[in-house]
This record gives C-alpha cells, structure tokens and sequence, in this order.
C-alpha cells in the first residue's frame, strides 16, 4: 500500500498537478531550485504560522494553499451550508461531472482560491473572537451579516 505521499505524487486525475510548467527556480530566486512535491506536501501538512509558500508559482501555491484549508475546516465551528461550500472550493478533486470539461482549469484555481481564502478568513475571524470574546451582541450581528 502506497504511503500518503506516494498517493498524493502517483495522482494523475488532479486538474492542476504539481509544477506542470517544469520550473526549474524557485520563484523570486535566481539560484533556488524549485521545491520538489514531496516537501511541498509536508509543508502544506503541517504548515508554520509565517508560512506562505512564496517560492511557488501559482498553480501549485492556489493547490498548497487548498490542503492548508482542507485541514483548518475541519477545526472550525460554522454551519453546515458554510462548511459544505467551503469544502467544495478546496476539494483536491473537481467532481466527476465537473471534470468532462465543464470547468476550466483557470476556473478551477480561481474557485480553489476563493475557497482557500474564505476558510482562511473564517479561520481569523474565529482567531480574533477567541482573543476578545463576542463583545457587544451588535458586534456578533454585524459580523454575521457581513457572513451571510
């Protein structure tokens, strides 16, 4: 049986697989290679706190950016509407039906993205209510407008 690495390299069906353009430089760098897919999955596994994955070119970045999101859902408390559509956006894999061609896959960064950001701003939000508490009853209301 395959490792969790070894399924995560060995998955062809992936709309954007890793480094596809074959870059040979980290980008931002005239010397740094560019990081192989082995160390970015353990980056994106188990991610530092000023991680920010800046030596990746933007496919790969949005994908990283995807597991970080997959594994910060699953610790926040949201409704279920919030957390299915979330999910949906940082899904490793399109749906079957999605993937016959009827989402590019400059669509398919571009919802991996917005994803990855909504669970990132999901994540602060709850960061920040943690540090302060709910405060007033109108601060809690405004900011569940501003969600809805």
């Amino acid at each position: 049986m395959p490792s969790v690495i070894g399924r995560y390299l060995e998955n062809r069906e992936r709309p954007l697989g890793f480094n596809l353009v074959r870059h040979r430089l980290a980008r931002g760098s005239s010397t740094r290679p560019y990081p192989v897919a082995q160390d970015v999955f353990m980056r994106s596994s188990f991610p530092r706190a000023d991680e920010d994955f800046r030596d990746l070119y933007l496919n790969d970045l949005i994908n990283a950016n995807r597991r970080v999101a997959r594994q910060k859902l699953h610790q926040l408390e949201m409704s279920t509407m919030h957390r299915h559509l979330l999910s949906r956006g940082i899904q490793e894999l399109m749906d079957v039906e999605e993937r016959r061609g009827e989402i590019s896959s400059a669509v398919d960064a571009s919802i991996g993205y917005a994803g990855s950001l909504g669970v990132m701003a999901m994540d602060e939000i709850a960061t920040v209510n943690e540090k302060v508490g709910l405060g007033p009853p109108w601060i809690y209301w405004e900011l569940t407008d501003v969600l809805r």
